[in-house]
């Protein structure tokens, strides 16, 4: 739920809003807008991050593959990555994840849009 990493990750973002924001300062007709939307964005993100790891939390019964699997089919979203996993369940290792997304992949639960790090996953 790092508010620095949520900023890291879209530094491209924040960059261009914080540009936007600062043009024609000089003349006193900057707009502080562009860079309050994409921060109150990126705190909306992290809170939901938090919301999310709440809510996998309570339901802490079972291995931790079946937490990753109810996660998975019940809480996250219908398009995720792996680290969005990681992050809601911190205490499983990214092994045990990724045992899991394979399970479910070859088992057509979940199908992968892109491949690598980076690739998103989304409920069949």
């Amino acid at each position: 739920m790092s508010i620095e990493q949520r900023i890291l990750e879209s530094k491209h973002s924040y960059y261009d809003s914080l540009y936007r924001s600062q043009r024609a300062w000089h003349e006193g007709e900057h707009d502080i807008w562009p860079w309050v939307s994409y921060l109150a964005r990126v705190v909306a993100g992290a809170y939901d991050d938090f919301e999310q790891r709440v809510a996998a939390a309570g339901e802490e019964s079972g291995s931790k593959q079946d937490r990753v699997r109810d996660y998975i089919l019940k809480q996250a979203p219908s398009e995720f990555r792996r680290r969005d996993i990681e992050r809601a369940l911190p205490e499983v290792s990214p092994a045990t994840i990724r045992l899991v997304i394979n399970h479910l992949r070859d088992s057509r639960q979940i199908a992968a849009q892109g491949g690598g790090s980076s690739a998103r996953w989304r409920r069949v």
